[in-house]
């Protein structure tokens, strides 16, 4: 731990540590490059956050902030260790990403994937932005639930169809292609 604290201080990293109060045994890391703290607080209006356990050698939590400039591009806000995938865990990391802020503007969208304990903590902290699920997951999602019930080409179309419906441009382009979809699902008796 003491390594990454010194590694983290000597290139600049804002950074927080949380340590178990009984044991004083550090439990949670937040970090975050001088460059995406600009960043953050230069363009704070979309923050997508996940965490991932199963991709680092220890098998904890963590916690990826993601943030989104006015050109449309995406930029690492901060990462986090923590011990586990709790609300209270969550509403640390989130409220130090807030602290950052120091009087900004607040982010107006979140987005998650559909870990609860993370969506409350985001309300409890940001409760003015909206609260988005990310597309990706939801794809994800209807894969696993769905695939298996459509054949090889009904399931490309259907796909095709999600996508466009997805990438619409405006509500009532959104509209139209979902009526779309809605027609061809019922059409085919799903």
């Amino acid at each position: 731990m003491q390594v990454l604290e010194n590694l983290l201080h000597s290139k600049g990293y804002v950074y927080y540590t949380r340590e178990d109060p009984a044991t004083n045994v550090v439990e949670e890391v937040f970090f975050c490059h001088p460059k995406s703290y600009t960043y953050w607080r230069t363009f704070p209006h979309v923050m997508m956050i996940d965490a991932t356990y199963k991709m680092n050698m220890y098998r904890i939590p963590f916690v990826q902030i993601v943030g989104v400039t006015s050109t449309h591009h995406t930029f690492c806000i901060a990462h986090a260790f923590i011990t586990k995938e709790r609300e209270e865990n969550y509403l640390w990391v989130i409220q130090k990403l807030k602290e950052m802020l120091d009087k900004c503007m607040e982010p107006r969208v979140i987005i998650t994937d559909r870990d609860l304990a993370l969506m409350n903590a985001c309300k409890q902290v940001f409760p003015d932005a909206s609260r988005c699920l990310c597309r990706w997951h939801i794809s994800e999602n209807i894969s696993k639930h769905c695939k298996a019930s459509f054949s090889n080409s009904d399931w490309n179309i259907f796909r095709h169809m999600w996508t466009t419906l997805c990438e619409s441009s405006s509500e009532d382009i959104y509209q139209y292609n979902y009526n779309k979809l809605y027609e061809q699902l019922t059409k085919d008796k799903r």
